[in-house]
């Protein structure tokens, strides 16, 4: 037979498939067994702390994690600031959304969201950028999801 040659499967290209299925499949499992942060939205308001956050999320699996928001400018993506939560257990079942909640109780109190305003955080267009985490030995990020807010304005309208 001649302009026929049988393809084998090498045995190293596995390697490459199986660290990527170990890599990004629990990030894409993380909707499915984690958590579920299916929205995340911000009001208008005239400061950052008048404005509420209504968050639609659904915990399935209890697990340990943190989560950041980071604080972006939409004109230009520039980010503000970044509040990381410290490592904690997420209860599972947790399924109600969440719904006009000062922004200060999202991003880790009214300190974090003082340093915020003081860089930056007032009068203009913003957007938030929340990942969530599941820690593996209470250290090791096995899997990360993230979420976009709605565009909101703080301050005056322009």
């Amino acid at each position: 037979m001649t302009g026929f040659r049988r393809r084998t499967l090498r045995p190293a290209m596995l390697i490459p498939i199986l660290m990527a299925a170990l890599y990004l499949g629990p990030s894409i499992a993380m909707p499915y067994l984690w958590l579920d942060l299916r929205s995340v939205r911000v009001s208008d308001a005239p400061t950052a702390f008048q404005a509420k956050v209504d968050v639609d999320r659904v915990t399935r699996l209890g697990f340990f994690g943190r989560y950041t928001v980071s604080v972006r400018r939409a004109s230009d993506d520039l980010q503000v600031c970044l509040i990381q939560s410290p490592s904690f257990d997420y209860k599972p079942g947790l399924s109600a959304p969440l719904t006009d909640r000062p922004l200060s109780w999202w991003m880790q109190g009214y300190p974090p969201l003082v340093e915020c305003v003081r860089d930056g955080f007032a009068s203009d267009r913003f957007y938030l950028t929340t990942c969530h985490d599941v820690l593996m030995l209470r250290a090791i990020s096995i899997a990360r999801r993230c979420v976009r807010s709605n565009d909101f304005t703080l301050g005056d309208e322009p």
